[in-house]
């Protein structure tokens, strides 16, 4: 993981924003949309209403409110070497998508277009538009870990993710990553204290059909 430069939280956020406004851009108003795409991080006016608006329109605030206090954010570029130790973020609709590991690497192998899934579309259906896209124009991958040696978790960019390896293009990527050495007590970290526990209870879950 090459680190560019020191980051902060609001730049973060912008591009939190930026990357899933494709998402919710039909919802927001004229002013909320300015926001996004004419950031100026000079104003603490600006910063304050890009954080409100990831957490209630963009509903990210299950995500963020959780992340360790104390996180250091950076500026990144991936590596060749990073591409084993990135991982999904651990929720139980990638499970089986990423072959029981939630490691980026598996999906490609064990994606599947008929999991029925909590939301109105596949991760299958939104990776294959994303490589349909054409689009290269995919940085802005956020990931969480406890150092930069890894592992790596993906909080925001999962399917972008996804679609870069599958095009060979994820090396030389840009990013941001958070670093806490108590992402141990992350829920959303796949370096979480309990996540041996958590693997098998969604591996129990599975055998019972209760995971699809």
């Amino acid at each position: 993981m090459i680190v560019i430069q020191n980051s902060d939280k609001s730049r973060v956020i912008h591009i939190w924003l930026k990357g899933e406004l494709y998402r919710v851009k039909n919802n927001l108003t004229k002013e909320e949309i300015d926001l996004v795409e004419n950031a100026n991080f000079l104003e603490e006016g600006q910063n304050k209403g890009r954080e409100d608006l990831l957490l209630s329109k963009y509903s990210r605030s299950a995500i963020f409110d959780k992340l360790p206090q104390d996180i250091v954010w950076f500026e990144i570029q991936i590596e060749e070497k990073d591409l084993d130790r990135m991982y999904l973020i651990p929720v139980w609709d990638w499970y089986l998508d990423s072959g029981k590991t939630f490691q980026l690497k598996q999906v490609s192998n064990n994606i599947s277009p008929s999991r029925r899934m909590p939301i109105s579309e596949t991760h299958y259906g939104k990776i294959d538009q994303i490589i349909a896209s054409g689009s290269d124009d995919l940085d802005g991958i956020i990931m969480i870990s406890s150092s930069t040696n890894g592992p790596f978790t993906i909080i925001e960019g999962t399917h972008r993710s996804a679609a870069l390896l599958k095009k060979n293009k994820l090396t030389g990527t840009r990013g941001c990553l958070g670093i806490s050495r108590h992402v141990t007590n992350c829920f959303w970290s796949i370096e979480r204290d309990d996540i041996n526990q958590y693997m098998y209870n969604l591996k129990q879950s599975a055998e019972a059909g209760e995971i699809w």
